[in-house]
């Protein structure tokens, strides 16, 4: 509606999200821009993922087997299925990326039942870690996370510190970029 410098306006990328009515993931979600070199880059693939605990079945709603929160629904590039810990604080949840790869971002999609409170660790070995991020807002929405730096790392750590509900911890996605 109205320019804010002289030089008019300019937008890197627009992007509308969403599931299509056929189930089927969609791919451009799960994609990340890289703005210096103006490039689309593709998440890294995550090898196997663990859990402190998943939500058991007595907590199902739909009375199903807890297969249906197990980890690796949190890495299946699929926005209908997730993971769910149990009801109580902390819990964490750790990505193996196979080996030693270097990222500058990590993306999180919530479901409602969030942490309000959670840091993420990295470490080589899954001896030592390194903090690289902590908040104490967490909103239960998608968190972009943008490091200052690039990271190398095989082992990704979350750590739900408080729940935000009375429910447990809850993501449909983890994905790195």
């Amino acid at each position: 509606m109205q320019k804010a410098t002289p030089w008019g306006n300019s937008i890197w990328e627009f992007s509308a999200y969403g599931l299509p009515a056929d189930g089927k993931q969609d791919i451009s979600f799960e994609r990340s821009l890289d703005s210096a070199k103006g490039e689309v880059l593709q998440p890294i693939k995550i090898e196997d993922a663990f859990a402190s605990s998943v939500q058991p079945e007595s907590f199902n709603w739909k009375n199903k087997q807890s297969e249906n929160f197990i980890v690796k629904n949190a890495i299946d590039n699929n926005l209908r299925t997730r993971w769910s810990s149990m009801h109580e604080d902390p819990q964490w949840l750790l990505l193996d990326l196979g080996a030693i790869k270097e990222f500058n971002e990590i993306r999180i999609v919530w479901e409602t039942a969030h942490a309000s409170i959670y840091k993420i660790e990295v470490s080589e070995n899954k001896m030592a870690w390194k903090d690289i991020y902590s908040t104490e807002n967490g909103d239960g929405k998608i968190d972009a996370i943008m490091l200052k730096e690039p990271i190398k790392a095989r082992y990704i750590r979350l750590t739900g510190l408080k729940r935000a509900t009375k429910w447990g911890f809850s993501l449909w996605e983890f994905w790195v970029f």
